[in-house]
């Protein structure tokens, strides 16, 4: 390795992203993972939910909103409704349906 390309390296790891790079990178790593589930998942969606996420006043620590208690566990079965019910409001968006779940909805 280069003198010159490890003093790049030293110099990549000494630098500080800006707060507003860090917001284009969330977004864009929210959109990347996004739309590997769900291809309806577009670049608008993401920033319409970051603006009304800053727009609640809500803590960002180091990189990622700290959303408020809801006073729930979140189990995986949680997370399986949710994720089926989100899939079932796409699909209905998209003028597609879903067939029922096993608990009949």
């Amino acid at each position: 390795m280069t003198d010159e390309l490890k003093d790049l390296i030293d110099a990549a790891k000494k630098a500080q992203p800006t707060p507003e790079h860090q917001e284009q990178q969330r977004r864009s790593f929210a959109y990347g993972n996004g739309a590997i589930e769900n291809e309806l998942i577009t670049r608008e969606m993401i920033d319409r939910e970051a603006e009304s996420l800053s727009r609640e006043r809500l803590l960002y620590r180091n990189g990622w909103y700290v959303l408020p208690s809801r006073g729930g566990l979140v189990t995986n079965e949680l997370i399986d409704k949710i994720q089926e019910e989100l899939d079932r409001e796409d699909a209905r968006i998209a003028g597609g349906e879903l067939p029922p779940s096993a608990d009949g909805q």
